[in-house]
């Protein structure tokens, strides 16, 4: 025969005070040091003052094995008095106070055997038998596995609309305990939990989010946990990756229906404050990613992800969100973007999208389709007044594509397909369009030092290039794709093509000229490409013999040659596609003439190729300027180089004076022209005589007599009669 009992207090202080005493029907001077007293029919030593032992060494005699015998049923019943005895301890009506259930919870715990060496100082614990005993009797509840496991039930009678794991309390509120094993095998969303604050952690908020989303935790003390481990029976307690397990395996439960996504305050976190603290409760530092921090093991497939548009969701390997600070510019695709309140989580990059990852930039240009006019992806807008993107949503969006790595790694792609670069004519671009925006030169220090670049910068201005709005956008974050004013030949391309859009001409004057192409002269046009060539000539900033301003494309280009005239000059330069410039005007210093194909040409060539062909058109006196210009500049020259030992200028001279002989020059307005061959020298008698039958030159060439004498020298060289033949 054997028996227990225990103290039935309701204060856990007083049980705890209690130490137990062995009796054999009377009370023997030994202490159990057990919270129940033990009375048995023990075998005694001769002293009466503690149970038998063997006198023989590791043997073990009938009298010892009664008492083993006697200790073993003992702790048997002591299991099974701790299962019945949970009523007497708490009761099954429903509490209106947590902290009386709580204390009741206390009291009965504390009845159970307990050889922590965690207790205070001096206090005893079971020794010997008494050790063995109360390990036996955690290895029958666990055998048994008894429902002795309390874990604490909300239940309220008052409606309530409240939407918090915090502890409720008030009118109508009721707590009730239910029981379980120590181990459950029918559901992992059924097993009970012991409750194990972290060292240095304060853990409180996360345990009514646990209990709120349907994880049981039991209100025994841990070392009854500690206790069960001795003897092999292993119950979890809570710890990150245990949580973690159990949520993993149990999430559905988490939401009404059991699918995903869903909104948060649907949730059983009802708020995001709540899934944050969960959250950060199993995240640890990541050994492979400084600073960041990971789940227990990897997240894909299940529901941790709670995206900007306030959905929980499960984390998808195939279809990452992107962690971004910037998700509230793109409020049509939240759910592409981690919950702004969750990025000091500080998570491991590799749960979100990368910018290596295939299909980011798709993402991004999904993104940005949804949020962004579809009059932006062109090449080139207008943007007054903001009729397609308000300048501080612009802005704001410039410092999206700068700062957050997942879109600034795909800028060159996203600055193709939309016209993001803003411009102070209020014009936007895309980074292939022919015409970008400038960089002031007060932005960016130029490469070349010191660069002045002042009134360049003015006078562009003035024909309409767009400089970038450095308002909108640093100049740092897109000099890969908007030219400097350093970059030459970029301006060069850009003025081209603001020349093809809108006819600059007006605006390039004889008075800024000279800047412009002071400026141009850093380009070696003997060395660049064909294009830079092309897109000079197509500029007006050549100057021409007539002082007028044009460009080369398309035309035929000479230098005006020195000793020409330009008597009658619209007569014979008729056709347009011929151009004389200059040859003292500021195009010069763009470089060789030859570079530009620019031809040059003597006034022998210009008179044979195109004076004289016009002759014909020109009135007397033009006639009269030109054939003066021959005599007093050329005439002599081609004379002497009749006898050169250069071919060139031999044949030249051949030419020249072989179409001056042939040349209808001679004639007053309104008569046939004639060649100097059909008129006669009115100084000689013979023609004088009968001068009615013979042709003179006109009174523009007899006026002066020393003039006259010049005049008969030059054309009898050309074939004036002398006499008659």
């Amino acid at each position: 025969k054997h028996g227990i009992a225990a103290p039935l207090s309701s204060s856990p202080e007083h049980i705890r005070a209690f130490f137990g005493n062995v009796f054999c029907f009377l009370p023997l001077p030994v202490s159990c040091n057990l919270p129940v007293h033990v009375n048995a029919h023990f075998i005694l030593n001769a002293s009466r003052r503690n149970l038998w032992r063997s006198t023989v060494p590791r043997e073990v005699d009938d009298k010892s094995r009664w008492n083993e015998n006697l200790l073993n049923a003992i702790a048997s019943s002591y299991a099974d008095f701790l299962v019945h005895a949970r009523s007497y301890y708490i009761k099954s009506e429903p509490f209106e106070d947590l902290k009386t259930l709580k204390t009741s919870a206390k009291c009965y715990y504390s009845v159970f055997p307990n050889w922590s060496k965690g207790q205070k100082q001096n206090q005893p614990v079971p020794e010997g038998p008494w050790l063995k005993l109360a390990e036996d009797v955690y290895r029958k509840l666990a055998s048994n596995n008894a429902n002795l496991l309390a874990t604490i039930e909300f239940t309220q009678s008052t409606p309530s609309t409240a939407a918090s794991v915090e502890v409720p309390s008030g009118p109508g509120a009721q707590f009730s305990v239910q029981w379980h094993p120590p181990k459950n095998q029918e559901s992992s969303s059924s097993q009970v939990y012991f409750w194990a604050p972290r060292r240095d952690h304060n853990d409180a908020p996360i345990k009514p989010i646990l209990e709120h989303i349907g994880m049981k935790i039991t209100c025994a003390p841990l070392r009854i946990k500690n206790h069960f481990h001795t003897v092999k029976c292993d119950i979890p307690e809570t710890t990150p990756s245990s949580v973690y397990d159990y949520y993993t395996q149990c999430s559905g439960q988490v939401s009404p229906n059991g699918r995903f996504p869903c909104a948060i305050e649907a949730t059983s976190f009802h708020s995001i404050a709540d899934f944050k603290v969960f959250t950060m409760y199993f995240l640890q530092p990541s050994e492979s990613e400084l600073g960041s921090r990971v789940f227990p093991k990897p997240p894909f497939g299940h529901p941790l992800l709670l995206t900007a548009d306030g959905q929980l969701r499960n984390f998808d390997k195939r279809n990452k969100v992107i962690s971004s600070q910037y998700s509230q510019l793109f409020p049509e695709s939240f759910e592409k973007f981690l919950h702004l309140e969750l990025l000091n989580l500080k998570y491991s990059t590799d749960y979100f999208l990368a910018p290596e990852d295939l299909g980011s930039y798709a993402t991004v240009q999904k993104i940005l389709s949804k949020a962004l006019p579809h009059e932006l992806k062109t090449t080139h807008v207008n943007n007054a007044q903001g009729g397609h993107i308000a300048k501080p949503m612009l802005a704001k969006l410039w410092t999206c594509l700068s700062c957050d790595k997942t879109f600034s790694s795909h800028l060159d792609n996203i600055l193709r397909s939309w016209a993001l670069l803003p411009s102070t004519t209020h014009h936007l671009f895309s980074s292939i369009n022919t015409i970008l925006p400038v960089i002031p030169p007060t932005s960016v220090l130029i490469p070349h030092g010191r660069a002045d670049f002042s009134e360049t910068y003015k006078l562009l201005q003035h024909l309409g290039m767009p400089f970038l709005a450095t308002d909108v956008v640093d100049a740092d974050v897109v000099q890969s794709y908007c030219p400097q004013l350093s970059d030459y030949e970029c301006i060069l391309t850009n003025l081209y093509h603001l020349h093809q859009e809108r006819d600059i001409s007006s605006m390039i004057t004889k008075d800024n000229v000279a800047t412009l192409i002071t400026y141009l002269r850093n380009i070696n046009f003997q060395v660049c490409g064909d294009e830079c060539k092309t897109h000079v000539k197509a500029l007006p900033l050549f100057l021409t013999v007539e002082g007028n301003l044009t460009a080369l494309d398309g035309k035929t280009v000479y230098i005006w040659p020195l000793n020409a005239c330009s008597a009658g000059y619209s007569k014979w330069v008729s056709d347009r596609s011929i151009v004389f410039l200059d040859r003292c005007g500021d195009w010069t210093r763009l470089g060789r003439e030859s570079d530009l194909e620019i031809q040059k040409i003597s006034a022998e060539e210009l008179y044979i190729n195109h004076i004289f062909p016009m002759f014909s058109q020109f009135s007397e006196e033009e006639r009269f300027k030109h054939l003066k210009h021959i005599r007093d500049r050329l005439f002599r020259r081609n004379k002497f180089n009749l006898e050169s030992r250069s071919w060139y200028e031999k044949q030249l001279a051949q030419n020249f004076c072989s179409e001056l002989r042939n040349l209808h020059c001679l004639g007053s307005d309104g008569e046939p022209l004639r060649c100097a061959n059909e008129v006669c020298n009115h100084k000689k008698v013979i023609f004088t005589t009968f001068a009615e039958h013979f042709c003179f030159l006109s009174q523009l060439f007899t006026s002066s007599e020393h003039e006259c004498d010049k005049w008969l020298e030059f054309f009898c060289a050309i074939g004036l009669r002398e006499s008659i033949t």
